[in-house]
């Protein structure tokens, strides 16, 4: 752990701090003595609340909640909690040592010496962590009750590794037990480091332990690549990437991976948690598989004889570490004088710590967002395949090779001229060439062109999803409205309008998220902020990331069904179009835009008008391979009158046949034979 400069030791009740290690918004983490009889002392840590935010119920529940999980959890591989206590009001926990580093310091070393970590190195750390949640996962209560604990914060920093090679899972503050009513998530709210998060947790869905499996997954990902897995340029685009990106296979970043493991790491990331691992366990016992089949066995003592290899500046410097004698007499009132001595006795030594000049305190993630320190300069090499390599040079510079289109983008960028890399896992560059093409626009003659009367907008949708269809779908209606929807393999995954109450902005107004006046305050200085309102919202403090996130989806969703409510129309398929930055895409499937589509936003009335003046029409079944009626997630009511459909039977008949016949129901009836035709499940004949 490492310490805090401009830090003199202090009295805090029966302990003394000597060293500040860790400052958080809410927190403060000291290395500290407690003292015993015959010169007994004993270094641990304590953690204790900012003055500040004593009051804060909601702190002061996570606080206490980390605590009480803890301290029963007595495994290994989980930091030991020896107290919960409070002086002066001031909470705090008292908990064990660790003489080491997390493991974001040892990414950050292995990538400054430009090393990937041993394979067997990262099979131990990952063995040590899954079986300390392990542990944790199936922990039970004093009554044998299971507490179904979820961590939820897995990251590199909460990783701490001894020199003697021991791994601790730290920092339960937000962890999660089904069985208390402390900290209950709500559903829309997500506690975590955005990187690490499952997409379930951004998401808001319900989580359990699985979620900590996938976040174990990242760090796998992270120390087998020594790349971040999941990086955006803002927190929006980070959490779209967990739960939009395609999954990058491991073996793609670093080929010397065995496919054993990379079969491992690639289940662990599956981002539908039924195909995960299941249980921690299991992952465990997946990867001592893979330690014997490859020989990559590792054991402790050899674990600790590489971290005294890759860290020996740092433990050479701590013990040439100059000692200053620092006498302190506690007196009865619990206030110190730096006169006499311990009342035990025994004379304590602080020591001061020189920090390495070269290392930085600061992780700054350059792309591909590698763990690097930052006296890492931003600098680019280029492979072609044929020509030599172009490199090292700037950002400016390949900015002007693209603008005079010396660049494709098909291209292989490197940091460091030995990591190749495809230009989508470089952002910035992404970006340099998305704005490029975005400037080469042609004007471009749609496919063909037809309108809503003829072609509704839900089987419009329907055949789109049938035949796969990518490309881009321009709708106005009569109000001069404007949509634009892009399809990808037959789903929407984005759309913008020029409906002015669709404006994120007047969004947020109508859902009571933001005032006026910080509508106002933000549109001012928007321009600082890349222009998006969002990202300037989250910068001002209005609004959190995944509260963002959340309206965002929530908005591109009813942009789309919105269209559902227009009574005219016409529309133009574009197969060629240029593809536009997606912040937060659509991420609903077929069945579901339909089925809230019709059921939710087109109107009823309509509905009515049509299928009243035909009611002599019998209803005929249509043999359709492409729809999976399972998909459809009814409501009880609607599953009712649809399994009741029947069929070769009129309309009208089947309205009698419907028990205790209300208009709602009717209306349901129409809603459900409306979205049969136009999905091509049904026919209307005579």
């Amino acid at each position: 752990m490492d310490k805090i400069e401009g830090f003199e030791p202090i009295p805090f009740g029966k302990y003394l701090l000597i060293e500040k290690i860790g400052a958080g918004g809410m927190a403060e983490i000291f290395k500290a003595k407690t003292f015993g009889v015959s010169g007994f002392e004993k270094v641990l840590v304590i953690k204790r609340i900012l003055p500040k935010f004593c009051n804060d119920d909601e702190f002061r529940g996570m606080f206490i909640n980390e605590a009480k999980l803890t301290a029963g959890l007595q495994h290994n591989n989980i930091v030991q909690i020896y107290e919960l206590g409070e002086i002066n009001q001031q909470y705090f926990i008292a908990m064990e040592y660790i003489d080491g580093k997390d493991l974001l310091h040892l990414l950050r070393k292995s990538s400054k010496r430009r090393e990937y970590i041993p394979l067997n190195v990262i099979i131990f750390i990952l063995k040590e962590i899954f079986t300390g949640l392990g542990y944790a996962h199936s922990a039970k209560d004093e009554n044998h009750n299971p507490l179904n604990i979820i961590h939820r914060d897995i990251s590199p920093s909460n990783i701490l590794i001894s020199y003697n090679g021991v791994v601790k899972i730290s920092d339960f503050g937000i962890a999660r037990a089904q069985n208390r009513d402390i900290d209950q998530t709500k559903t829309g709210q997500f506690k975590g480091k955005l990187g690490y998060m499952s997409p379930e947790q951004v998401l808001g869905d319900q989580i359990d332990s699985r979620s900590d499996i996938f976040a174990g997954g990242i760090i796998a990902f992270e120390m087998l690549t020594l790349t971040r897995l999941f990086q955006g340029n803002n927190d929006i685009d980070i959490l779209n990437k967990i739960t939009n990106s395609e999954k990058i296979k491991v073996r793609s970043l670093n080929a010397a991976i065995p496919e054993a493991l990379a079969n491992v790491i690639d289940r662990i990331l599956e981002k539908n948690f039924e195909r995960r691992f299941q249980t921690a366990e299991d992952v465990v016992e997946a990867l001592d598989e893979v330690a014997y089949q490859e020989n990559l066995r590792m054991t402790r003592s050899k674990f600790s004889e590489f971290l005294h290899d890759i860290f020996a500046e740092e433990i050479v410097e701590s013990r040439k570490a100059v000692y200053n004698k620092t006498r302190y007499l506690y007196a009865k009132d619990n206030k110190a004088e730096t006169t006499g001595v311990h009342p035990t006795g025994y004379i304590t030594y602080i020591p001061k710590v020189e920090e390495d000049p070269n290392f930085s305190q600061k992780v700054v993630y350059l792309s591909p967002s590698r763990y690097v320190s930052t006296d890492v300069g931003d600098v680019y090499y280029i492979n072609d395949g044929r020509n030599p390599v172009l490199g090292p040079i700037t950002l400016g510079t390949i900015a002007s090779l693209i603008k005079s289109e010396k660049l494709t983008g098909k291209e292989f960028f490197s940091n460091d001229g030995q990591n190749w890399k495809l230009v989508e896992f470089f952002p910035e560059l992404n970006a340099l060439f998305s704005m490029h093409a975005s400037t080469q626009q042609k004007e471009v003659k749609p496919d063909y062109q037809s309108s809503l009367a003829t072609t509704s907008f839900i089987r419009l949708l329907y055949r789109y999803f049938s035949t796969s269809v990518t490309g881009l779908v321009k709708i106005y209606n009569s109000e001069g409205v404007k949509k634009e929807v892009i399809f990808k393999n037959g789903q929407p995954i984005f759309i913008k309008s020029n409906k002015k109450s669709e404006l994120l902005g007047n969004f947020l107004l109508k859902e009571g998220k933001i005032t006026q006046e910080q509508l106002k305050e933000a549109l001012n200085v928007m321009g600082n902020f890349n222009n998006r309102l969002g990202e300037t919202l989250i910068s001002k403090g209005i609004l959190q990331p995944f509260e963002v996130f959340e309206l965002l989806s929530k908005q591109v969703k009813e942009k789309l069904y919105e269209i559902f409510t227009w009574r005219d129309g016409t529309f133009e398929f574009y197969s060629e179009f240029k593809m536009v930055p997606i912040i937060v895409p659509i991420n609903i499937s077929f069945y579901e835009t339909v089925l809230n589509g019709v059921s939710q936003y087109y109107p009823t009335d309509k509905l009515h008008i049509i299928f009243s003046k035909r009611g002599h029409l019998k209803i005929k079944k249509k043999q359709n391979t492409q729809i999976q009626f399972q998909q459809f997630k009814f409501s009880p009511t609607y599953y009712k009158i649809f399994k009741g459909i029947q069929y070769d039977h009129t309309i009208a008949r089947n309205l009698e046949l419907i028990p205790e016949l209300t208009h709602e129901k009717k209306t349901i009836f129409y809603q459900i034979l409306y979205l049969l035709y136009e999905i091509e499940t049904i026919l209307l004949e005579p």
